[in-house]
């Protein structure tokens, strides 16, 4: 109980950290950009690399099979259903908060907490959540704001997916990478979790507190992000016999806040990106203490 709860404090105070950078400055839109890219582009990669370099066997390889299947399903019914439901908003707002609702922030919030609760054994689940993200992302999650939009070569542009690639290879072979280059990716992945979680306290820095309790559809999403979604995950587990491990990242990766990406759709194509924003800083203020229950539930 004290180590998760420490574990949840250091999270939340590099939060901060980046929150009080970003209000003086000192982390501004344009550093954050490229800290953006760095983290998307180089670190995040070096991190699934690192992943796919435990041990292997039948039973791992059945796990990835399971929580690829359990995270593509709520994804995408998460999507079907927000669609439907939704369907007396406006085409931007609709978009918005069907996508909100449905897609977690799994990679600037999932390597994180999962690193810390986990370990690097754990982390070859999340490294699958970041491949199923990005490939649902972009094309699916896209044409929910424009189905004109499909971008089936975005998807070549994800430095994250060949390194998943890869990393697969490597792990099906029990390939181990040269010294140099495991040193390398290791110390770089490092960096990750912290700049993820300065760059979410820095988002938070741009909305106005007041505005959250003012939207109760924004409230609804992340009661529905933290709370239900979660909650249908383990009760699925339950349902299928899925325990350890496995069940302990479903529930947290699919226990999320929302995605950054909502706000980044949002302003390509045409969605409601002051909606997504407020979904986003709202789910992710949210999301510390709603991890420690769960945890603690687990």
């Amino acid at each position: 109980m004290i180590g998760i709860l420490t574990k949840i404090l250091i999270l939340f105070v590099i939060l901060v950290l980046g929150y009080i950078a970003a209000k003086f400055g000192w982390l501004s839109k344009e550093i954050r950009t490229g800290l953006s890219s760095i983290l998307l582009h180089v670190a995040t990669p070096c991190v699934i690399l690192q992943s796919f370099q435990e041990k292997g066997g039948a039973e791992i390889w059945r796990s990835m099979g399971v929580s690829a299947a359990v995270l593509t399903l709520f994804m995408l019914g998460g999507l079907a259903v927000c669609w439907a439901l939704l369907r007396r908003e406006s085409g931007p707002k609709r978009a918005t908060l069907a996508y909100g609702t449905s897609f977690g922030n799994v990679g600037y919030m999932g390597i994180p907490v999962l690193g810390a609760f986990v370990g690097a054994e754990g982390m070859i689940y999340v490294s699958v959540a970041i491949a199923i993200f990005n490939l649902l992302s972009w094309t699916v999650g896209v044409c929910a704001y424009d189905k004109n939009a499909f971008r089936p070569k975005k998807l070549l542009t994800f430095p994250c997916l060949y390194a998943v690639a890869i990393g697969l290879v490597l792990f099906a072979f029990q390939i181990r990478m040269p010294a140099l280059l495991d040193g390398v990716t290791e110390m770089v992945g490092n960096t990750c979790s912290p700049l993820s979680m300065m760059m979410i306290g820095a988002i938070l820095s741009e909305n106005e507190w007041g505005e959250f309790l003012k939207d109760k559809k924004v409230i609804l999403s992340s009661a529905m992000r933290l709370l239900v979604i979660p909650a249908l995950t383990l009760g699925l587990c339950a349902l299928f016999h899925i325990e350890g491990m496995i069940r302990t990242v479903l529930v947290l990766l699919n226990g999320m806040p929302s995605a950054v990406n909502t706000v980044l759709l949002s302003l390509s194509f045409n969605g409601d990106e002051a909606l997504g924003s407020r979904m986003v800083a709202l789910s992710t203020l949210l999301y510390l203490p709603a991890t420690l229950l769960w945890m603690l539930i687990l």
